[in-house]
């Protein structure tokens, strides 16, 4: 019993980990593109 609690708390977190990572990525992703957008914007 106490090893699938374990086993449950191991996949929670495996996945809370992998959306943290994906979504931090997609933040700085945009930002990227709004700043390379403004350079753009301000440049011409």
């Amino acid at each position: 019993m106490i090893e699938l609690f374990i086993l449950i708390l191991f996949t929670v977190g495996s996945c809370l980990a992998v959306s943290l990572a994906i979504s931090a990525w997609l933040i700085w992703l945009i930002w990227v593109i709004l700043i390379l957008m403004a350079m753009v914007f301000y440049g011409f």
